[in-house]
């Protein structure tokens, strides 16, 4: 059978993360003491269908990418046996699949502890939010963890690949810090104009938003690693050594933005 290897693939995919999720799902259940509801548990499985059709739309646009058209969705598995083994396709495909199923889980999750679609839907999206409200304390952490060793390593190296390679982690980082300081702004103004909320995930969110000691040093660290990011992808390929003082320069001045709002908290 033709696409026999990219039919088991997908199965496989589909199957194991559902399986997996289900059994943390009991787990936590049964050591919180609360009793898993049949209707909710046929919800939250009816709820598969409209991740199911995201997923499809997805995959859709994704082989227009690569020389296929959407409607060859419905033969995927032969489209991966064709490409097994070649560039990043098949993982590309499991990744897509594999984040609607976890999008899926997690609202199912929210669904389990408020029993409401609805209710579940905004939970998950309030905690999203706080979530990536903390991007640019995650960028400050990639600065130290990743960028400055592998600039460090770019430096003593000289390989061509390297400088090509920080320049466009650079840009990535400027991205990553106007989406941070946008998603902050937008959780201020949420905090000042929505008074409060019957769901506890989403009334942290509006604290959050009413703290501006944290939502100011946050916004502090989104316009540090957009210059960070712009040294390393301007400065950096032009002027190794000078550029990677600065980036230690800048770098620290994060540190010292991220000990000011541990501080005041």
């Amino acid at each position: 059978m033709q696409g026999k290897k990219g039919l088991k693939l997908i199965v496989e995919t589909v199957v194991f993360e559902i399986i997996v999720l289900m059994v943390l799902l009991f787990f936590a259940a049964r050591s919180s003491d609360v009793p898993v509801d049949v209707g909710l548990l046929a919800t939250m499985f009816a709820l598969l269908i409209p991740f199911g059709i995201s997923a499809v739309f997805f995959l859709g646009r994704y082989l227009e990418k690569h020389d296929y058209r959407r409607e060859d969705v419905k033969r995927l598995y032969i489209a991966l046996e064709e490409t097994w083994g070649r560039d990043r396709f098949v993982k590309d495909v499991q990744e897509i699949i594999g984040y609607h199923i976890i999008a899926w889980y997690l609202l199912g999750m929210a669904f389990f502890m408020t029993g409401n679609v609805v209710e579940a839907a905004i939970s998950v999206v309030a905690i999203s939010l706080k979530i990536f409200s903390f991007t640019p304390l995650f960028l400050l952490m990639w600065q130290w963890i990743i960028d400055i060793p592998f600039t460090l390593y770019a430096l003593a190296s000289g390989k061509e690949w390297t400088v090509t390679s920080a320049r466009n982690t650079g840009l990535w980082i400027i991205q990553a810090s106007i989406f941070g300081a946008g998603l902050l702004v937008g959780i201020y103004f949420l905090g000042h104009t929505v008074e409060n909320s019957s769901l506890e995930i989403v009334e942290r969110l509006l604290k959050l938003g009413r703290n501006g000691h944290i939502i100011k040093n946050l916004l502090l660290l989104s316009v540090q690693s957009a210059v960070f990011g712009a040294v390393e992808a301007y400065f950096f390929p032009k002027r190794k050594k000078l550029a990677f003082l600065v980036l230690i320069a800048v770098a620290a001045l994060g540190t010292v933005i991220v000990w000011d709002m541990l501080l005041g908290a």
